[in-house]
């Protein structure tokens, strides 16, 4: 399986739902990740802002595209934050409109958990 794809698709993915802030990235910038290793979930910012008024500040579709990034990358503790885990993509994807639908496509598709 080429990783790189993946790690593409994941960049493409943060950087369409312009979620950038909710994760650390190389640098500080989806220009320099190389692969998706080196990107991890902002936890601490999630969590402050699940818990100020009004929540997480995202769009609906921000926030579908957060929860599956976080989930394909740490499911643990997309079912902390969330309370989610693998059986929300089903869901997710049936309220994505068509660009959306594709990246989630592109991330299933090539991701790297589901080959040897």
């Amino acid at each position: 399986m080429d990783e790189g794809r993946f790690t593409e698709a994941v960049v493409a993915a943060i950087r369409n739902a312009e979620i950038a802030g909710y994760f650390v990235l190389p640098g500080g910038s989806l220009d320099a990740v190389t692969e998706h290793f080196q990107i991890d979930v902002d936890a601490a910012a999630i969590r402050a802002d699940l818990a100020s008024p009004g929540g997480l500040k995202a769009s609906h579709a921000q926030r579908r595209m957060l929860m599956i990034l976080v989930t394909l990358c740490r499911p643990g503790l997309a079912q902390d934050l969330f309370g989610e885990d693998f059986s929300m993509l089903p869901r997710a994807v049936m309220a994505m409109d068509a660009r959306n639908r594709g990246l989630f496509a592109e991330l299933i598709f090539s991701y790297p958990g589901w080959h040897d």
